[in-house]
């Protein structure tokens, strides 16, 4: 569970990274904001991390929701710009999540 989650977690950076290189490579600035709901769930999710043994299905059951919440605002983005053709290619490969999510969740 903990490498799955790991590796989940250095997929969604590695779309950062990519994100924040389109925007450098457009003129823009790459500048990292969080919401209060985006760190109350970070925080939330440490919690039920760290008791996972115990609450295995809430804590996949909170990964997905966040995916799908990250899904609807990717869509939301995508519909409401025109941008150019290499960033939304770049955008609707994210919007269908990191590839290990994809995959689904392999327990051993």
């Amino acid at each position: 569970m903990k490498d799955w989650i790991d590796q989940y977690a250095y997929e969604r950076k590695k779309f950062q990274i990519e994100l924040n290189k389109i925007l450098v490579d457009m003129g823009g600035q790459a500048e990292i904001k969080t919401s209060f709901l985006g760190d109350l769930h970070k925080m939330f999710m440490s919690f039920k991390f760290s008791s996972a043994n115990e609450n295995l299905e809430e804590l996949i059951d909170e990964i997905e929701w966040g995916a799908k919440y990250l899904i609807k605002d990717y869509n939301k983005v995508m519909n409401e710009i025109d941008y150019p053709d290499n960033v939304m290619t770049t955008l609707r490969l994210q919007s269908d999540g990191p590839p290990i999510f994809r995959t689904g969740l392999a327990i051993n």
